[in-house]
C-alpha cells in the first residue's frame, strides 16, 4: 500500500487480483515461540560435551564444552538465549550450548525460518542449521543445510550453505554471503529462513532473497536433500577452524539470542487435491484499499469466508451462503493473509495483503 502526502486528494484505489488456488501458500505447522518459562523438552534434546573421542572439537577444533546448564542456555521473556561463556569446565576453556528436534520433530521440504539477534566477536560462530534425520547417515553425503551461520570477526555477514558430496577430505559445499547495508547482525534481530522444495533450497534474510541451490549446482555430485527429512540445529560454538580461537578482543559471555523458530507447510497441494478440475468453482476478489473491505464473486455458493494469517489463525470468518459477498478487514493489522472460501468441501485459497 502506497501513499504519497504530497496528493491534495485521497484517491481511492480498487484492484483486481485472482491469484490461483495452486498459487505458494504457506500455513504454519510447527513452531517454538519459547513463551514458556523453560526450554520446551518435548520439542528440543540437548547434545553434551565436546565431542568425544571420535568427533574431538566437534570436527572443527571448536573449544567449548555444551551443556545443558542454564548458564548456557534458558528462556528470558520469551527469548530463547544461548550463552557461550569463558570458563574452565570437563577440561575445556569455553561452555556454550548445542540443541535440537533430533528425536521429537523433523522437516522435510516447507519454509524453516528463525528470527535471531547475533553474537559478534573473534572466534565466536552461531549456527541455525539440519542435518539428516536418520539412525545413521553418511556426513556430508546425505547433506547438510546451514540456514545462518556467521563468523563473529565479520558480525555483518550471514552465510547460507550446504554440505554434500564424497566423506572427508574430499567433502563438497556450496553457498552464498548476505551482506547487511549497514550495521551489523549483533545489533537487532533478524529473521533467517530458507524455502525448500524438491529440487530446490532457496535463502532468504528478512524475505530478501539472496542464494538458491538445486541439482545442478552439484554437479557432477548427487543432490541428498529429496530423499529424507532433517531436523534443526541452534548452536553458539567458540574457536574452530573457520572463525578461528578467540583473542584479546572478544568479550564474553557472548549471547544467540531467538525470538521464535517456526516451520511452514506449502499448501498449495492441499489446494489443488480439493479442487478437481470438473468442479469449475473459482472466485475473483476485489479489493477496496480505502473502505477496508474485499468484495468475492463466485459461479456457485460461497459458504464459509476465512481470513487466516500467516500463522495459520483464522482472525475472521463468515457464512454468507451467497454467490456474491463483502468482507470488511477494518481493525486487521497490515501483512499477509490468506482469504479462503469453501463450497460443499472444496476451497480456493488467495492470497491478500493488506
Amino acid at each position: 500500500m502506497l501513499f504519497k502526502k504530497s496528493l491534495p486528494l485521497l484517491i481511492l484505489l480498487i484492484y483486481y487480483t485472482t491469484i490461483s488456488a495452486y498459487a505458494q501458500n504457506w500455513v504454519l505447522e510447527w513452531s517454538d515461540e519459547f513463551d514458556s518459562t523453560e526450554i520446551d523438552t518435548s520439542k528440543w534434546s540437548f547434545q553434551i560435551g565436546n565431542g568425544g573421542p571420535e568427533l574431538p572439537g566437534w570436527g572443527n577444533n571448536e573449544l567449548e564444552y555444551y551443556t545443558d546448564r542454564p548458564e548456557n542456555a534458558r528462556i528470558e521473556d520469551s527469548i530463547l538465549i544461548i550463552e557461550a561463556r569463558k570458563e574452565f569446565y570437563s577440561g575445556s576453556q569455553y561452555t556454550s550450548a548445542r540443541l535440537r528436534t533430533w528425536g521429537k520433530v523433523d522437516f522435510q521440504f516447507g519454509k524453516i525460518v528463525a528470527r535471531m539477534k547475533l553474537p559478534k566477536g573473534q572466534g565466536i560462530w552461531p549456527a541455525f542449521w539440519m542435518l539428516p534425520a536418520k539412525e545413521s547417515f553418511t556426513w556430508p553425503t546425505d547433506g547438510e543445510i546451514d540456514i545462518m551461520e556467521l563468523v563473529g570477526h565479520e558480525p555483518n555477514i550471514s552465510y547460507g550453505t550446504i554440505h554434500y558430496g564424497p566423506v572427508w577430505p574430499n567433502n563438497q559445499n556450496k553457498g552464498c554471503p548476505y551482506v547487511l547495508s549497514s550495521g551489523d547482525f549483533n545489533e537487532d534481530f533478524h529473521e533467517f529462513s530458507i524455502e525448500w522444495k524438491t529440487n530446490s533450497i532457496r535463502w532468504f534474510i528478512d524475505d530478501n532473497f539472496f542464494c538458491q541451490m538445486n541439482p545442478s549446482s552439484l554437479t557432477p555430485h548427487s543432490w541428498p536433500f529429496n530423499s529424507h527429512p532433517f531436523y534443526i540445529l541452534l548452536n553458539l560454538a567458540v574457536g574452530g577452524n573457520w572463525p578461528g580461537n578467540p583473542d584479546s578482543t572478544t568479550e564474553f559471555p557472548q549471547k544467540l539470542e531467538v525470538d521464535y523458530v517456526r516451520f511452514y507447510k506449502d499448501v498449495s497441494t492441499s489446494v489443488q487435491n480439493n479442487l478437481p478440475e470438473e468442479s469449475g468453482f473459482s472466485i475473483k476478489v476485489y479489493q477496496d484499499l480505502v473502505a477496508h473491505n474485499f468484495s468475492i464473486e463466485s459461479n456457485f455458493r460461497i459458504e464459509k469466508i476465512s481470513i487466516i494469517d500467516i500463522y495459520g489463525k483464522t482472525v475472521r470468518e463468515e457464512s454468507p451462503q451467497s454467490t456474491k459477498h463483502s468482507v470488511n478487514t477494518e481493525g486487521l493489522p497490515r501483512g499477509i493473509y490468506f482469504l479462503r472460501a469453501t463450497h460443499k468441501g472444496l476451497h480456493e485459497i488467495h492470497k491478500v495483503v493488506l
